[in-house]
């Protein structure tokens, strides 16, 4: 099943012991195109704080309600590691979580317990950089320009993940300028790349492919727009 990330975000977090808040954003990995966490903003049990919960650990999805249901207390969550979302994640400060959470690491496959030896944290972090830079906001992407073998071509809207693995498989991109003509599901495998620096995402395709691409899934009234959730 594939899920359209726009409409998760405002999902409620559904903790062990009550909400955690609201989704705020989600980093994705873009050498693997795949979702790694979702950020979550606390509500006011917390100072509206925004913390990093892993993608993988989300248990189950409530669209009915609106919310994604975690294995987590809010005491966790309340002593998890500060981190600054609008700067980039640190290698460190993911070690830190996958330690404090007790999470797998992603990237070495390995999972770490509740009480590791210091001397492991420290080594560990002392061989890695001090940002991923694979390591991307969905918000921020979603607002950059699609760029075809021809040039400019519309705006990505949205991304399209697999409900099982968080690996996203689709781009949803609006054709045109000012007043979207057409709106296209792109494979992910087409993308080029996305350029930070021009804030655009380039497609190994022409425009006139692009023009015959398949639509994307009909939204309904309550997808319509970021924060809302299909019914």
């Amino acid at each position: 099943m594939l899920w359209p990330l726009d409409s998760l975000l405002g999902f409620a977090m559904q903790e062990q012991d009550g909400d955690l808040g609201k989704v705020h954003d989600f980093f994705f990995d873009d050498a693997e195109w795949r979702v790694r966490y979702l950020v979550v903003e606390t509500g006011r049990w917390f100072h509206r704080r925004r913390v990093l919960i892993a993608a993988g650990i989300v248990s189950a999805t409530a669209w009915e309600r609106r919310q994604l249901c975690v294995p987590l207390t809010k005491e966790q969550v309340r002593n998890s590691p500060p981190v600054d979302t609008d700067a980039p994640v640190s290698r460190q400060h993911e070690i830190e979580m996958q330690v404090h959470y007790g999470w797998p690491a992603y990237w070495t496959m390995e999972p770490y317990t509740l009480t590791p030896p210091p001397e492991a944290v420290t080594n560990a972090t002392e061989e890695t950089p001090r940002g991923d830079p694979h390591l991307r906001s969905f918000r921020e992407v979603t607002s950059y320009r699609a760029w075809s073998g021809e040039g400019f071509a519309g705006f990505v809207e949205d991304f399209y993940v697999d409900s099982q693995t968080w690996e996203i498989t689709a781009l949803r991109v609006a054709l045109g300028e000012w007043w979207p003509h057409k709106v296209v599901m792109l494979e992910r495998r087409r993308v080029l790349e996305i350029s930070w620096r021009e804030k655009l995402v380039r497609f190994n395709m022409t425009r006139a492919e692009m023009e015959t691409a398949p639509a994307p899934p009909a939204r309904t009234k309550q997808a319509a727009g970021r924060g809302a959730g299909p019914g």
